[in-house]
């Protein structure tokens, strides 16, 4: 926000609410990534969503990579550490698994529509693109060391 003074131009981070509210969505989403990355990364879980993912096309290196991203990115969320590189990815990422519920999920016998299938991700998807569009607020590590892309 900037503030303007008849003698001075004053510029200011997020306010304390809004920088609340922004670590409170940082939070909240970063732990849903990271018990579903988890469950991506332990076995025996591990396997049996490997091979699914096979089934549908999504190569293993690819599920390998998601799971990094979703157990290490809902970290750097969480504690606001490169969290608009971040949810740019996780944007994409939400963007990959709509086309995913939408091409291959959403077919019989998978198919819940959008009430218990694919919800959550358009949810997240709105999250991270106002992530990445305003940043972490002034409660995170990036705004502590000064680190702003």
């Amino acid at each position: 926000m900037v503030l303007c003074n008849h003698k001075k131009v004053i510029i200011m981070d997020a306010g304390i609410s809004e920088s609340a509210g922004l670590l409170i969505l940082r939070a909240v989403s970063g732990i849903l990534y990271i018990v579903h990355g988890s469950m991506k990364v332990r076995q025996p879980s591990r396997n049996q969503l490997r091979q699914m993912m096979a089934q549908l096309g999504i190569p293993g290196p690819l599920f390998d990579l998601v799971a990094l991203l979703e157990v290490g990115g809902g970290v750097a969320l969480i504690v606001g550490l490169l969290a608009r590189f971040a949810s740019i990815l996780y944007a994409l990422f939400m963007v990959g698994n709509l086309i995913l519920y939408a091409t291959k999920l959403s077919k019989p016998p998978v198919s819940k529509g959008y009430v218990g299938g694919y919800e959550l991700d358009t949810l997240l998807l709105g999250i991270a693109i106002l992530i990445a569009l305003t940043g972490p607020g002034v409660y995170s590590l990036d705004h502590i060391i000064g680190l702003n892309i």
